[in-house]
């Protein structure tokens, strides 16, 4: 840029272009493609704060939903535990329902054998 009265001008970035000189040129295309690359740059860092805020809400939708399932799932093994006790429970009745009858039932086959063998000697004392 020429100088006036002594004092030389410097260029600015709101110094028009036409005013300017070869190096001063260079500079001030050097500084608009500076100020574009901020303005990308800064664009880009936008986009990645609002990718990286709806991942966030996503992981921690994702992280509630892990929650549940394990709630259930811990939930459902504390139902399958009653259940495995219920079924012994019911196992260990039914042994013994079984032992009683066979033991009713080995009476009533003596009781037969009893009744039978006086029958026998009641038919042969005629």
């Amino acid at each position: 840029m020429a100088k006036k009265k002594g004092v030389e001008k410097v260029a600015r970035l709101d110094t028009p272009v036409e005013d300017l000189d070869e190096k001063e040129t260079l500079m001030h295309y050097n500084a608009v493609l500076i100020e574009e690359l901020n303005s990308k740059i800064q664009l880009i860092l936008e986009c990645v704060k609002a990718s990286s805020d709806e991942l966030g809400g996503r992981i921690s939708s994702l992280e509630s939903r892990i929650i549940n399932l394990e709630t259930r799932v811990t939930n459902l093994e504390n139902r399958i535990s009653t259940l495995e006790l219920a079924f012994r429970n019911l196992k260990d009745d039914m042994l013994d329902m079984e032992r009683r009858i066979c033991s009713k039932i080995n009476r009533v086959a003596e009781r037969c054998e009893n009744y039978e063998c006086r029958l026998v000697a009641l038919e042969s004392g005629h």
